[in-house]
């Protein structure tokens, strides 16, 4: 879902526009989960005063001129949406905005605000504006961020120093992310390979993408580092990773910064791969005509390939696919799910794949395999 606010002149808030989101959910098991909470409602008697959540962290920003973009890491706690503040002074506030006012309407209105990690404004005026957001669990508001100061200017800004640079290495294939810096918003990025701490550089890798996909790496440790890129100039290099082929380290990839999500970009590469080297996977995915959510060796063995990577990796949850586990609940950041294959059951089954990594509803199972 891309949602904008209007941010107008200080101390006020002109519009908001709401762009459509699709959202498929498996309508068996979400008649399931409302019956499983009027249960236990009925069951525990009155509802106990909610607390309120711990407060989020790691509140970062783009800026393209008047546009502002926030990103930050999910509150501690339960909590049911955010409010995004900002003022002229630290402290101070003019503008307020709850997230749970970005919905598209049922179902959504009542899920979807707490799975948003996410803030995009336009036409902002000029100025420094100091930031902050707070978690609310309904009427109770917890405490704010940290006062972030964000530079708007009528033309665009040097982007800032990546952030969470981290890779994951199988054998000689690295598969490298990072997050944006607060700054301007950056055009490219670029990946440097040095053979010491600040030394002589072996190699470069620009890139559009916050990820980057380095196959057949020789044999060596290599001292890496990204800097991002735009038309207004070029940031310093974030700090160096040590990376070391061949390895099979970490055993997943580090928890998720910006926005409390994992990032699953680099999936596409593996999907295409994968459906390469078993080309006959995909034409047998239809075991069972009758049952259309049905686990099949093509979505199986991509499965086991993703988690191979990560061990968060899992499938999303269908009536007949498996429960959602408890460990892995709807929109955890902590797990990464994917379905794949269009028209499995017809002549032609197409490699079309979704991913869900907490930006939509997804269940995680394991499908009775892990």
């Amino acid at each position: 879902m891309d949602t904008r606010a209007i941010w107008g002149a200080r101390g006020s808030r002109k519009d908001v526009l709401v762009l459509k989101r699709r959202t498929w959910i498996g309508g068996g098991l979400m008649l399931a989960l409302v019956t499983c909470a009027s249960y236990g409602l009925l069951a525990q008697g009155p509802a106990r005063p909610a607390a309120p959540p711990g407060a989020p962290s790691g509140v970062t920003y783009l800026v393209n001129g008047g546009t502002v973009s926030l990103f930050w890491t999910h509150a501690t706690g339960a909590f049911t949406h955010y409010i995004i503040e900002a003022g002229a002074a630290p402290g101070q506030t003019f503008f307020s905005f709850p997230t749970s006012s970005i919905v598209d309407g049922p179902p959504d209105a009542a899920t979807f605000p707490k799975f948003l990690s996410a803030f995009g404004t336009a036409g902002v005026s000029p100025g420094n504006y100091y930031v902050r957001v707070r978690g609310v669990n309904g009427a109770e508001q917890g405490p704010a961020t940290n006062d972030v100061l964000v530079p708007v200017t009528t033309g665009c800004q040097p982007p800032g120093v990546p952030r969470d640079l981290y890779a994951v290495i199988r054998a000689s294939s690295g598969w490298l992310q990072w997050s944006p810096g607060s700054g301007g918003n950056p055009t490219q990025f670029t990946l440097i390979a040095r053979s010491s701490p600040g030394g002589p550089t072996i190699t470069v890798f620009p890139t559009t993408n916050l990820f980057l996909n380095v196959g057949g790496i020789p044999a060596g440790n290599y001292f890496v580092s990204v800097l991002a890129q735009n038309a207004c100039g070029q940031s310093a290099a974030s700090p160096e990773i040590t990376v070391t082929a061949p390895s099979s380290s970490p055993a997943r990839s580090p928890n998720p910064i910006d926005g409390g999500r994992l990032t699953a970009q680099y999936v596409q590469d593996i999907v295409q791969q994968f459906s390469q080297q078993n080309p006959g996977l995909l034409q047998a995915s239809c075991p069972n005509p009758n049952s259309k959510y049905g686990l099949n060796p093509f979505l199986n063995g991509l499965v086991d390939r993703l988690r191979q990577i990560d061990q968060r990796w899992g499938y999303n949850s269908k009536p007949t696919r498996g429960p959602a586990r408890a460990d892995a609940p709807e929109g955890s950041p902590n797990v990464a799910l994917i379905d794949v294959i269009s028209g499995h059951c017809g002549p032609n089954p197409g490699l079309d794949y979704r991913v869900f990594t907490n930006r939509e509803f997804g269940r995680f199972t394991g499908a009775g395999r892990f």
